[in-house]
């Protein structure tokens, strides 16, 4: 019987930590979903300083576009390798080739009359659950006061 009282105790303990870790999982992506909402308004200069210097720039039709890139490039080792006595058929100098994978986003700030007026994210893999995008906001987003959450009843 002791032994059905730890496991209930530590499943006990286990399942919140779970779900508190679960809540933590992706919270980059959601604060670039924020950010086109709580940073629309802010003014020029402010964003020049937070964001810093944009890859790119134009003014078309009295509207400022910048565009912001931001990349991580991981690398993944290859190398010479025997494969005799491993379990599986390979020759003696097979070669792994490193693999390079990369994760990238570009933010582009339209901007009208000095101020923000629309943010919109691009990039190859999609911009959900894409934390490259989050990294590019973050330093203006830390700007903003914190935004309330607002929770509207469901139909009944």
């Amino acid at each position: 019987m002791a032994p059905k009282l730890r496991h209930r105790a530590g499943t006990l303990i286990l399942v919140p930590v779970l779900i508190g870790l679960a809540g933590c999982a992706a919270p980059r992506p959601d604060r670039a979903a924020l950010a086109q909402q709580v940073l629309v308004g802010m003014p020029k200069e402010v964003l020049l300083s937070c964001a810093g210097v944009p890859a790119r720039s134009a003014v078309i039709d009295n509207r400022d576009w910048f565009t912001y890139h931001s990349e991580t490039v991981h690398g993944y080792a290859g190398g010479v390798h025997g494969g005799f006595g491993f379990g599986y058929n390979r020759g003696p100098w097979d070669y792994d080739p490193p693999e390079i994978a990369s994760i990238g986003c570009d933010a582009t700030f339209t901007l009208r009359g000095g101020r923000v007026e629309r943010i919109d994210f691009t990039s190859p893999q999609g911009t959900a659950g894409n934390p490259q995008c989050a990294a590019i906001v973050a330093n203006c987003l830390s700007l903003v006061p914190a935004q309330p959450v607002i929770v509207t009843p469901g139909p009944r």
